[in-house]
């Protein structure tokens, strides 16, 4: 089929695109024109398939009639809809006349009966997050990570793909009964060594409790444990997309290891014994965040290679593809 990519519809969606001729709107000069204008023009040249991330075309045109097919985008954003490519070709391939099909939407519904409550009629409302507030309210059962920006969210979901560590460290506060985590853009202070900061993690923990039965008796009852998180990533990078993807990285380290040895991480020291404050780079704590981040780093450069494997297969397929259909053309010619 012919499929025309309006001017915000990604261009790495093509190679996805088995058996199918994408072009740009912007490729003939159409990224000017309205949608009604587009779609006629579209239409006029023979495309079959329109894909946009326009969600008001539905609205504003009538597609009753019509020869091509609208496949939408809910964000134009890459990193968002490479989590969704699979379905995306599934629409593209399974369009037809007039139909419409909206994709790369979080359409799984939460577990029902969990927190549902007759005199709440919004707790019914499985799709609904945090009910419908999510900034003024936190998920208080863990079933989920907290995203004040979507941008962080789009980022970090994207990471947690590429990245089976980082993905590790954000599950262990998912499910109920686990800490709970927020992550948002924000300033960050200086480190105490005097250096600036990329991000910060804050750590809530509940100490140890003991119980005595004597003045020399006493046994731990209750051991320390991690009660919520917060990672900061420092609002000067909120428009650069891989230093705020390492920064996650760093600081879900950090947050993983509060949660997993909270004592430790809780006493934990920036300062010698004489009092002299230690350099970032050398403290433990931060050789360890340093150590996960580096991991999670390794496994999303081989994840983008692989990628651009699958990539390059891709094309030869399509290059292959395309000198076939020649052939059969000129094979068709001569009869």
């Amino acid at each position: 089929m012919l499929v025309l990519f309006d001017h915000v519809t990604p261009n790495g969606i093509a190679r996805f695109l088995l058996g199918h001729m994408v072009t740009k709107a912007k490729d003939r000069g159409w990224d000017t024109l309205t949608n009604g204008d587009l779609l006629a023009e579209a239409e006029r040249a023979g495309f079959d398939v329109l894909l946009t991330a326009d969600k008001n075309m539905r609205y504003q045109q009538n597609l009753s009639g019509r020869r091509i097919g609208l496949v939408v985008l809910s964000t134009p954003q890459w990193p968002a809809v490479r989590l969704h490519i699979e379905r995306i070709a599934a629409a593209v391939d399974a369009a037809t006349p007039g139909s419409y099909t909206e994709v790369a939407r979080f359409t799984s519904p939460d577990k029902p009966f969990t927190d549902q409550d007759p005199s709440d009629p919004q707790s019914w409302n499985l799709y609904s997050y945090a009910r419908n507030n999510p900034l003024k309210f936190v998920d208080d059962t863990g079933e989920a990570v907290v995203y004040a920006d979507e941008r962080l969210k789009i980022i970090s979901e994207a990471r947690r793909q590429e990245s089976p560590t980082y993905n590790s460290y954000l599950k262990g506060f998912e499910g109920k009964g686990s800490p709970d985590v927020t992550v948002q853009y924000g300033s960050t202070a200086n480190d105490p060594d005097g250096s600036p900061t990329n991000g910060a993690t804050h750590a809530i923990i509940a100490p140890a409790v003991q119980t005595c039965s004597s003045a020399t008796d006493c046994a731990v009852s209750s051991p320390a444990a991690l009660k919520s998180a917060t990672i900061t990533v420092n609002d000067k990078l909120a428009n650069d997309t891989n230093q705020t993807s390492d920064t996650l990285a760093h600081e879900a380290s950090h947050a993983n290891d509060a949660r997993t040895s909270p004592e430790r991480y809780g006493n934990e020291k920036i300062t010698d014994a004489n009092g002299k404050v230690i350099p970032h780079d050398s403290r433990p704590v931060e050789q360890r965040a340093i150590a996960g981040a580096t991991q999670s780093n390794r496994e999303v450069s081989g994840f983008k290679k692989q990628d651009k494997e699958k990539y390059t297969q891709i094309e030869q397929q399509k290059k292959e593809q395309l000198k076939q259909e020649r052939k059969r053309h000129k094979e068709n010619e001569g009869n």
